[in-house]
């Protein structure tokens, strides 16, 4: 019934009266949300003929509305500096909830009477870790996925090759900590010469191993550079830079191929997505090989290795499933269109990932989790 959820969900997207979907784990039900009659009518025959038990509900506001709406919000808190606020649309609710912190609740004013919208006061956001980035180019601790990662030759600037951090990462058995990049950002050579590789104006550490291997059905793309310097090692992991001024955690990481769904929200974080928060699209019907991708989302080359994780916005809960590997770039700019129709972005599983670094080395090396 999963497949035929997301078949729909796909299908219902594309419709400017569409609401809305989730599903209630607790009754078994799949609940669709729309402005217009005649779309419930059709998903309602739909679900039927695909057994999936379904509410329909017509409700007020579209999911395009209310994202406008988001988005809005969004912009306004970040260009009052506010370092720290939650936001997202509610389909159950059928509205946009946002949290902040009590200073900064007179910033919602223009939305005080605006019946999209439902505001509570957060006393504080404690998956967050306040870090200070310039841009994803120049940040202070922690070490977090989605700021750029490159080799000391091409250290800080906009313009250089690099490409993205995408977790931190421990081996168990020593404490020994690493960042993962993508395999085709760092060479066999570089690995041999233990190149050193920066964040920003401080050096994160040595290259230590980088593949490109088929893994059974999948092609796994990544790298690991080891964690040296005292300055990234004095603070601890398992953060994701998803705004320059906030890091969330990273609650936790995919151990199974089947914990992915077609359907599920997935997002990614790389270096072209400059103060930005969570960049998301959607998982297709497989087959996934010989990578699995995310459809509608916004990605450039440099983003490569950037964290590729699961998003349930409702619970602030985010989960690592891989790191970018590739993407349907646009060839004047090296981009994919901004949530075009078609567009995708490939990544690397983790639980390919780690097997094969379990084959190079004789640890378990594993993306930490907060």
């Amino acid at each position: 019934t999963e497949l035929a959820r997301a078949d729909i969900t796909r299908a219902l997207i594309t419709r400017e009266a569409f609401a809305g979907q989730w599903y209630d784990f607790d009754a078994l039900q799949w609940h669709v949300a729309a402005t217009d009659e005649a779309l419930l009518r059709w998903v309602e025959l739909r679900a039927a003929e695909a057994a999936v038990p379904t509410v329909v509900q017509r409700v007020r506001y579209s999911f395009n509305d209310l994202s406008a709406v988001k988005d809005e919000i969004d912009k306004a808190l970040h260009q009052a500096g506010v370092r720290d606020w939650e936001n997202s649309v509610v389909p159950v609710q059928n509205s946009v909830g946002v949290r902040v912190l009590k200073p900064d609740l007179h910033l919602l004013d223009p939305w005080a009477s605006d019946l999209r919208v439902h505001v509570e006061i957060a006393d504080n956001f404690p998956e967050a870790f306040l870090a200070s980035c310039v841009n994803r180019w120049d940040c202070s601790t922690p070490l977090a996925g989605g700021i750029n990662i490159a080799s000391s030759a091409n250290q800080t600037t906009v313009g250089n090759p690099g490409c993205t951090l995408g977790f931190t990462a421990l081996k168990a058995q020593t404490g020994q900590r690493y960042v993962y990049t993508a395999g085709h950002c760092i060479t066999a050579e570089q690995v041999a010469a233990s190149t050193v590789y920066w964040a920003g104006d401080h050096h994160i550490g040595d290259a230590r191993l980088t593949f490109s291997d088929a893994t059974g059905q999948f092609v796994t793309d990544a790298a690991l550079v080891g964690i040296t310097n005292p300055y990234w090692l004095s603070t601890s992991g398992g953060f994701l830079q998803t705004s320059l001024g906030t890091t969330s955690d990273v609650s936790g990481r995919m151990s199974s191929l089947a914990e992915m769904s077609a359907g599920q929200v997935v997002c990614s974080l790389g270096r072209s997505f400059g103060a930005g928060r969570d960049n998301c699209g959607f998982v297709p019907l497989p087959p996934w090989s010989p990578r699995p991708k995310v459809y509608d989302i916004y990605t450039c080359g440099s983003d490569s290795g950037g964290a590729v994780y699961r998003y349930l916005s409702q619970f602030g809960v985010r989960t690592a499933y891989g790191l970018v590997s590739s993407s349907s770039e646009r060839p004047f700019d090296g981009c994919t269109a901004n949530g075009g129709s078609g567009t995708w972005m490939a990544f690397s599983p983790l639980p390919a990932i780690n097997n094969s670094v379990d084959s190079y080395t004789d640890y378990n090396i594993r993306v930490e989790t907060r």
